[in-house]
């Protein structure tokens, strides 16, 4: 799942993992000190194989750009493993009371899963 706009998760900490990645364009990572992408903590950049961003969730906003398959492949594998502290409110339904961040609404227009069309806006919301 890419372009996902500004958002919490709702945990503690969070913890993303490239495990693989090939033939794709896009999908940078960023985290925010607010909602609306005006203070960059970390600016967008690229998460390689092996390796991760973990995060306090409760306390910044994290983005991932759209992502789009890189020509002239016709297909791309972008695969993550996200884990989240404590996870219990995700089997439960309750909400976290540490985190009260929240997220930013994203147009569907923007949100892209499994999409091999270029990307309507791959540029960062700053």
């Amino acid at each position: 799942m890419t372009g996902q706009g500004i958002h919490s998760d709702g945990a503690d900490r969070a913890i993303l993992v490239c495990l693989e990645r090939e033939n794709i364009r896009g999908a940078e990572n960023a985290i925010y000190a607010d909602l609306k992408g005006r203070r960059a903590l970390i600016d967008p950049f690229l998460l390689g194989e092996g390796q991760a961003l973990l995060w306090h969730d409760n306390q910044v906003f994290h983005w991932v750009a759209p992502a789009q398959v890189e020509p002239p492949y016709s297909q791309g594998t972008r695969t993550v493993l996200i884990a989240h502290y404590p996870a219990i409110h995700y089997l439960s339904g309750k909400v976290n009371p540490n985190n009260s961040l929240g997220t930013s609404k994203v147009s569907k227009s923007k949100r892209l899963r499994y999409q091999n069309t270029p990307c309507q806006d791959c540029t960062s919301p700053t």
